[in-house]
């Protein structure tokens, strides 16, 4: 219920959470058909687990990419200052320390991006690791389920 009102304007989020609610729901079923529902309902569960996962690295990669956008646009300030400095079109001189201050601003904020890319490479290795595991346990659940549907 929480959940619904704090996602309540992004529809995608809200309607993950609705289908994370129809796989948590009981449902009975005939028990002639007892083994099917369990299989089928596993098989459910792994594909929303494993579509969650690439949502989330995908978020996490648009993340990166804003912040990553916001950096570089302050890198370029910064550069267009220095710049105006070296070619003389600022009426006044640049002194060494302004220089050296402007370079430091500069060198900082790539620093900041680099650390952005390794940053978003540790949070998604997990995910990463954690989707291989899931696609392989969903095929093998896939393989079990056409084997045991079929007698």
């Amino acid at each position: 219920m929480l959940l619904d009102y704090c996602y309540s304007k992004n529809d995608g989020l809200t309607r993950k959470i609705a289908q994370i609610n129809d796989f948590l729901a009981f449902r009975s079923g005939s028990e002639d058909n007892l083994a099917e529902d369990i299989i089928r309902e596993k098989l459910t569960v792994q594909r929303a687990s494993i579509t969650q996962i690439v949502h989330l690295i995908l978020e996490r990669e648009k993340f990166k990419q804003g912040n990553i956008s916001s950096l570089e646009t302050e890198i370029q300030g910064f550069q267009s200052k220095l710049y105006l400095y070296r070619c003389r079109l600022y009426p006044i001189e640049l002194d060494n320390k302004r220089k050296g201050a402007l370079e430091k601003m500069i060198s900082d904020l790539e620093k900041r991006q680099k650390q952005e890319d390794t940053d978003c490479w540790k949070d998604t290795l997990e995910l990463w690791q954690e989707l291989l595991k899931l696609a392989a346990e969903y095929k093998a659940a896939l393989r079990k389920s056409k084997i045991l549907l079929l007698e």
